[in-house]
């Protein structure tokens, strides 16, 4: 009898252990979610460096002896004399070079803008107090329209119709050259825009050809 108190004794002991085990055992941890991946960030794009603009070429920042112009001594034919109308030069005696290239800026800036109808381009109260106001009114709507129906080629015949008109009207006589010669200092492009350096260097020639010695020929008027 002794032997089973004593057994059941030991039982309730090793069961009250047992019990405070697993009443002291840590709770597993609960499962964790993980944290969703992030984009990489995107890089800010490289700034770009805005290029300055261009200085402004600046026509009269020239020495007129160094401006070499082409040999304008022809032998005349009637093929060449028949071209006169498109391939000429102008001259006007005791002029200087700076007088001569603003004459020659102010009627090409005032030919481009009449012969591609761009009448923004154009000082109006000059070109009407030069031409009269039906003079003027009547460049830009011929130059507009010309240029429409026409395009390029009758854009650069108004430019010298235009050109020619002003020209003369400051007194300057017109000489017929050869195409070959004229094309040396004049550009193809009639357009209205900014003139860059070539265009510029072109004028110089031109000034100081209208500057310059007498002609030998006869003026052929305008």
């Amino acid at each position: 009898m002794k032997r089973l108190c004593a057994a059941a004794t030991a039982a309730g002991l090793i069961l009250q252990s047992h019990g405070a085990v697993a009443q002291t055992a840590e709770p597993p941890a609960p499962a964790t979610t993980p944290a969703p991946e992030t984009a990489p960030a995107t890089p800010a794009p490289a700034s770009v460096a805005t290029p300055a603009p261009p200085a402004r070429l600046d026509p009269f920042d020239v020495d007129p002896a160094s401006i070499t112009v082409p040999d304008l001594s022809f032998t005349m034919t009637p093929a060449i004399a028949s071209d006169f109308q498109k391939y000429f030069y102008f001259h006007r005696a005791d002029t200087d070079f700076n007088t001569a290239l603003s004459d020659i800026l102010e009627c090409d800036a005032y030919a481009r803008g009449l012969s591609g109808g761009q009448a923004g381009n154009v000082d109006m109260t000059s070109a009407i107090a030069t031409y009269g106001i039906y003079g003027a009114a009547a460049g830009v709507l011929v130059g507009a329209l010309a240029g429409a129906i026409f395009g390029s080629q009758e854009i650069r015949n108004r430019h010298r119709i235009n050109l020619r008109t002003c020209m003369g009207y400051k007194g300057y006589g017109r000489y017929g050259l050869p195409k070959d010669i004229f094309t040396q200092f004049n550009s193809q492009d009639s357009s209205p825009g900014a003139m860059d350096a070539e265009q510029i260097s072109l004028l110089r020639q031109q000034a100081r050809i209208a500057s310059g010695p007498r002609p030998q020929q006869e003026s052929i008027g305008q």
